[in-house]
């Protein structure tokens, strides 16, 4: 029976000395993880950060659809309007920040973010500046009903 009672204690001792190991590798990891990741994320001048979140690497696109009245005579007298899908017409946003100021030593940052789009002709069928697009003015024709 004393035997037993050892064995016992025995395995509760490694049990507890295990667990306690466990938990304390799994908050040194924990601790380790926050402290990298909180010095990814800051943002200070010249670091990867920084430059990923001053000038936004992936390029992103917008794409217009019109729908073109091809009956616009007979819309006027009355008529169903027939349509036809046009585009698309599309357009690369670029959102550069600029005037960038760090601010109370570095714990706040100030910058303008403005917004410019460029009409990308390879990825757009047709040119916005040539195509005549007729459309109904629809809340011209909401208000008059």
């Amino acid at each position: 029976m004393k035997s037993l009672c050892l064995v016992t204690v025995g395995v509760l001792a490694m049990t507890l000395l295990i667990a306690s190991i466990s938990l304390l590798v799994a908050h040194v990891f924990q601790t380790v993880v926050d402290l990298q990741v909180k010095e990814g994320t800051v943002l200070r001048n010249g670091t990867e950060t920084f430059e990923a979140w001053e000038d936004p690497p992936p390029p992103v696109y917008m794409q217009f659809y019109f729908f073109n009245v091809t009956n616009p005579l007979e819309v006027l007298q009355g008529a169903t309007p027939l349509v036809e899908e046009v585009g698309p017409y599309t357009y690369r946003e670029y959102r550069p920040r600029v005037h960038v100021q760090f601010l109370d030593n570095g714990t706040k940052v100030s910058a303008l973010n403005p917004k410019t789009y460029v009409f990308e002709p390879e990825k757009s069928v047709g040119d916005p500046e040539v195509d005549l697009i007729r459309t109904i003015n629809i809340p011209a024709v909401v208000s008059s009903l």
